[in-house]
């Protein structure tokens, strides 16, 4: 019989659970046609419905290397930062393709970072912001939330 002198199957090779991840480099936007984003509604299909900073809902779509069995850590769901990339060569701007999957850790650096990421998620901020707004009568300020 022959002897096996790989040292096991070649899955093994595949099956790496310690190993740290890849760099930890955080890619922003460096070209105009980048621009950061929000999914707002997920359709199947590697399609998700996105807000970009400027203002606009686009369709996004997921590319294949996004997809499928090593996409644990990009995970995209409602919710999720995302950097897309506008379609230049489309004459309507409607359809964008998926560049970078944000972690919440990596949120908080781009917050940080750039303005154009602090405005697209601003708006969560003003919402929970405008639950305390005192509103003043007869000189004593009441408070919304003891009504």
């Amino acid at each position: 019989m022959v002897k096996n002198l790989s040292g096991g199957k070649r899955a093994k090779g595949v099956g790496r659970k310690h190993e740290t991840a890849g760099p930890t480099r955080l890619r922003t936007a460096e070209d105009p046609a980048e621009l950061y984003a929000v999914v707002t509604k997920l359709w199947g299909n590697g399609l998700v419905q996105v807000t970009c900073s400027d203002g606009e809902s686009r369709k996004c779509v997921i590319r294949q290397k996004f997809r499928g069995r090593r996409a644990r850590d990009n995970f995209v769901g409602v919710g999720t930062g995302l950097l897309v990339g506008l379609r230049e060569f489309e004459s309507n701007q409607d359809k964008c393709d998926l560049l970078e999957v944000y972690a919440s850790t990596d949120l908080e650096r781009l917050r940080m970072m750039d303005s154009a990421w602090t405005s697209l998620l601003g708006e969560k901020d003003r919402e929970e912001e405008d639950l305390d707004v005192v509103v003043e009568s007869d000189d004593q300020p009441i408070n919304l939330d003891d009504i």
